[in-house]
């Protein structure tokens, strides 16, 4: 299964459709890997349980980097397909979802500098991030919070729930 052990590999397509100069980047038999993209500026990055807790890591220059270790979540169950627990909102920031001790939360991760910065959002569940443009989208919810839809402008920090359209102040 997925979450037991997964591998990702690189590699080239040749003209006759075969893949050369490929080599395994990270995995195993007891590592598993979660959503392995490429950023902006051609660097893969993906999550990994190698350490216990499901973190972002980055391969650059075949060399494995922590991009901000934690002892959190920053993936989600791999029985459910088409999860992303990240994305990036330009080649020096990534938006991500992390959960620790239970509670979602919404940061963005400075890359040159390892950087985490919290979010703050009325939701303590957070799913199905997407990106377009400058805008953020996720599903949330919390105690006092029904599930609702959520537009994100991380930039001028506004948020507002597409199904009641109210606004959300963080």
């Amino acid at each position: 299964m997925p979450w037991d052990g997964t591998e990702v590999w690189i590699g080239e397509i040749a003209a006759d459709g075969s893949i050369i100069n490929h080599q395994k980047v990270a995995g195993g038999l007891d590592e598993s890997i979660f959503q392995p993209e490429w950023s902006p500026d051609g660097v893969l990055f993906f999550v990994s349980d190698r350490t216990g807790w499901w973190n972002l890591y980055r391969w650059e220059d075949g060399k494995i980097d922590a991009v901000y270790p934690k002892e959190a979540e920053f993936a989600f169950p791999q029985w459910v397909f088409g999860t992303t627990a990240y994305g990036f909102s330009s080649k020096d920031k990534l938006i991500c979802i992390y959960t620790q001790e239970g509670t979602a939360h919404l940061a963005s991760i400075d890359l040159p500098h390892h950087m985490l910065r919290e979010i703050e959002t009325p939701y303590t569940s957070m799913w199905g991030l997407r990106f377009k443009s400058e805008d953020v989208y996720f599903a949330g919810g919390s105690p006092v919070e029904a599930p609702a839809l959520v537009r994100l402008k991380p930039f001028n920090r506004q948020a507002r729930n597409l199904e009641t359209n109210q606004q959300c102040h963080y």
